[in-house]
Parts: C-alpha cells; structure tokens; sequence
C-alpha cells in the first residue's frame, strides 16, 4: 500500500486493474477486488481522476450509456436491461466518465453539490479541506453515492417487475444503517439526507 501510495506515474485505466489483481490474489475466495482497488485508489489519490467502480454503479452507466445513444433522449428499450456488471475498470471508467461529465454541471447536481459542500464544511474531518480534498473528488464521491443509488433503484424495478419511479418498501439491499421505523416511502431519501448531507 505505501508503494501504491507513493507511485508518482499513476494512471487509473491501468493501475487499478493491477491493483486489482493484486487484491485477488490474497483473498480467501480468489473474487475479483475491482471495488477494494478503486476504493483504495481513489482514497490514496484524492487528486486523481478515479471512480469508484462497483455493480450497481454499473447498472447506472449501462442505462445512462442507453439513454444518451438513443436519438429520442433519456427513454429505455423495452424489454429487460443488460444488468450484469461492467467488470473491465478501463470501459467502466471510460462510460463512467461520458456520464459524469454529462450532468454535473447540471442545476440539480450542483444544487445537491453545494448542500453536500456545506454539510463537509460543517463537521470534522479531512472531507473540509480543498487542499487534501479536492472539490473534483467531492463531485465524484457524491456522484459515485448517486450513480449506486439509481442503480439500486434500475435492479429493483426490473428484477420485481413493478413501473420505473415506484419506491421500495425499504432500503433493502443498500447496507444503509439502521433507521427508526417509519413510512416504506420515507426510508430511503430520508436516511440519505441523514447519512450524506444532501
């Protein structure tokens, strides 16, 4: 990790892929550790462009990527979404990034970006500092916690086959932390709001 850390020539298309590898390999189970080696990655370079790659961000760019190559605008094909994860980092980040550099200019990000900025400006931590934290890498962190948050919501609607924009019961499958009991439709926004400031 210190090596990692202190490697000047990062390059994310390469080196988390390898970081990856590297993961695998002193894993119990041998799984791929694309998740672990962005995480890490994004963490030990703050200044770097990285995302953090995880399945149900995934789901988000495969319909992001549909919707944007689709001549009438943001409507899905009929018919079931290819759900499965884009596991290459390079072609996930390469998607990832068509996205992101799509909507967060957009009014509502930068609406949610300025609540999340003033909520890190208001509590402890290395989160507050420009200069340790980039305002690029906070964009990237509130979309990475968007872009897993919609994809969430693709999978549930189409593996329970109920119409786009119905709320979950609960925030099953989300490892949100506990949450007092309260209407199914206010779970998810509402622990959001609590866990991430926005």
């Amino acid at each position: 990790m210190n090596a990692f850390i202190a490697k000047r020539d990062f390059d994310p298309l390469v080196d988390v892929d390898a970081l990856a590898v590297s993961l695998r390999a002193i894993t119990e189970r041998r799984m791929p550790q694309t998740f672990a080696a962005s995480t890490i990655s994004m963490l030990a370079k703050p200044h770097q462009r990285v995302f953090v790659w995880n399945e149900l961000a995934t789901v988000s760019v495969r319909a992001h990527d549909l919707a944007l190559s689709n001549a009438s605008g943001a409507r899905l094909p009929e018919g079931r979404l290819d759900l499965g994860p884009l596991s290459d980092y390079a072609t996930f980040f390469l998607a990832y990034e068509r996205v992101f550099e799509g909507m967060r200019m957009s009014e509502p990000f930068q609406s949610a970006l300025k609540r999340y900025v003033d909520y890190l400006s208001s509590v402890p931590g290395p989160m507050r500092s420009r200069d340790t934290t980039p305002l690029d890498f906070v964009e990237r962190s509130l979309f990475g916690r968007l872009m897993t948050c919609e994809g969430w919501y693709l999978r549930y609607w189409e593996e329970h086959g109920v119409p786009p924009g119905t709320i979950a019961p609960r925030d099953q499958g989300m490892m949100m932390s506990p949450v007092a009991p309260r209407r199914g439709q206010d779970v998810f926004a509402s622990d959001l709001a609590a866990k991430y400031g926005y």
